[in-house]
C-alpha cells in the first residue's frame, strides 16, 4: 500500500471539532442542534451500557468503511469509487455507509426505548403514541431511511443520483423496498416517520451534520458524478451492512454509547474504528 493510500483522508476542519462546534459552524438553529443531540441510535442495551446516539453510530460506520477502504477493499473497487466520485471515492465510501441509519430519525424508531423516547420529547419531537406504539414495525428504519433519503436530497441532486443511492439505504437490512412504497403517504406512516417542520428540520439537521463532520461543505458536493452499475451497486450494499456490523460490536468496549454532541467527533469515531478493526 503507498504512503498517499495510508494517509487519513483530507476532511477539512471539521475533523477534530465536536459534532455540536460542526453543527454550529453550519449556522443550524440551537432547536434543531437539539434535536439531533436527543437522536438515539443504539439503546442502552445494545450500547454497551450507555446510550449512543445516532450521529455517534453513523460517524462510526463511516470510519469503520475508512478502515475498510484502507486495508480490505479491492484496487478495483476503490477505483469505481474513485470514478463514481470524481476522485474522492474514500470520502464517499464513508459517507454511503454511513449514512444507512438516518431513518432511525423518525417515530417510529425512536418510540422503541423508553429512555430514548423521554430524551426526544423532552426537546419538542413528539407523536401520537397509541398509533406508533401500535404500526411502528410497518415504518422499519431501513425503509424510513430510504424516504429521507429522497427527501432530502433530490432536489439537490437529481433523480439519476438519488435513484441509485436511496435502495443501498433503505435494503440494508436485505430487502430494497419498490419505489412505489414510497407513494401515499398515508396519515399512520406520516405519524410513523414524522410529522410537522420539527421532524423534518431534525431530519435534515441530522444528515447535514455527519455530511460536514465528514468535511463536505454541503449535500451538493457529495453528489456523485456517475452511476455505478448494479453489479457495483450490490457489492457497495454488502459492504455497508459490513461496515455496519463492525460498527454494532460492543464487546469489550467497543463502540460504546456516547450520549452527548460534544464527545461526538470524526477524529474519535476514527479512533474507536481503528481499534474495532484490529481487534476483529
Amino acid at each position: 500500500m503507498s504512503v498517499e493510500a495510508e494517509r487519513p483522508a483530507m476532511v477539512g476542519p471539521g475533523e477534530d471539532a465536536s459534532a455540536v462546534d460542526v453543527a454550529r459552524r453550519a449556522g443550524l438553529p440551537e432547536r434543531a442542534i437539539l434535536h439531533v443531540g436527543a437522536l438515539w441510535g443504539k439503546s442502552a442495551k445494545y450500547g454497551g451500557g450507555r446510550v449512543n446516539l445516532l450521529l455517534s453510530h453513523m460517524l462510526d460506520t463511516a470510519a469503520v468503511a475508512e478502515q475498510m477502504w484502507l486495508g480490505y477493499l479491492a484496487p478495483s473497487v476503490r477505483e469505481m469509487l474513485d470514478r463514481i466520485s470524481g476522485g474522492d471515492g474514500r470520502r464517499l465510501f464513508m459517507w454511503l455507509c454511513g449514512v444507512h441509519d438516518v431513518g432511525k430519525a423518525t417515530p417510529a424508531f425512536q418510540a422503541g426505548d423508553e429512555e430514548g423516547e423521554r430524551r426526544v420529547r423532552a426537546v419538542g419531537l413528539t407523536w401520537r403514541g397509541p398509533v406508533v406504539r401500535r404500526s411502528r414495525r410497518q415504518w422499519r428504519h431501513d425503509k424510513a431511511g430510504g424516504k429521507i433519503v429522497r427527501d432530502v436530497l433530490t432536489d439537490v441532486w437529481g433523480r439519476e443520483a438519488v435513484d441509485w443511492v436511496w435502495p443501498l439505504v433503505a435494503g440494508h437490512h436485505g430487502i430494497v423496498p419498490s419505489v412505489s412504497a414510497y407513494r401515499g403517504g398515508r396519515a399512520s406512516e406520516q405519524e410513523l416517520h414524522g410529522r410537522g417542520a420539527d421532524w423534518r428540520q431534525a431530519q435534515e439537521a441530522l444528515l447535514a451534520v455527519f455530511t460536514r463532520c465528514l468535511g463536505y461543505p454541503d449535500f451538493a458536493a457529495v453528489r456523485p458524478v456517475a452511476v455505478p452499475t448494479k453489479a457495483e451497486q450490490l457489492c457497495l450494499a454488502g459492504l455497508i451492512v459490513k461496515a455496519d456490523w463492525i460498527a454494532s460490536d460492543t464487546r469489550e468496549g467497543r463502540f460504546e454509547g456516547l450520549g452527548r454532541l460534544e464527545e461526538i467527533s470524526l477524529a474519535r469515531a476514527r479512533e474507536r474504528a481503528r481499534k474495532g478493526w484490529a481487534e476483529l
